[in-house]
């Protein structure tokens, strides 16, 4: 909890009943935007379950949660070409930084049991 939170949707249809989705967050703390920060680091809707607005429930409901914990402000990363997703998080407030683009290092050995990223 410490660290983060992870939200789960579910559904209870006679089609389809449990788990039908999952987003988690990390907590980061930010001298440039002034505290707690939140970031949506993984969303998830099964593909039997998508384009029911699953996705953007589970982005709110996300949002709504870091706001509790405290954090002042929200961000993810969204693949260029995935026009559905970067639909999805406009839709749900979200704006790109186009001032900025996004670097990394990995500073430990990849997991095999990981999918690439």
């Amino acid at each position: 909890p410490r660290l983060g939170l992870v939200l789960l949707a579910e559904e209870d249809h006679a089609q389809r009943a449990g788990l039908v989705g999952y987003a988690t967050c990390c907590f980061v703390y930010s001298i440039e935007h002034g505290g707690l920060t939140g970031v949506l680091d993984e969303l998830f809707v099964l593909p039997a379950s998508r384009r029911r607005g699953i996705a953007a429930g589970l982005v709110h409901a996300a949002v709504d949660a870091l706001r509790a914990a405290g954090c002042v402000e929200a961000s993810l990363e969204v693949a260029a070409g995935n026009a559905t997703a970067r639909a999805l998080y406009a839709h749900c407030g979200f704006a790109p930084r186009d001032r900025y683009r996004l670097m990394s290092r990995r500073l430990a050995p990849k997991d095999p049991g990981l999918p690439d990223s």
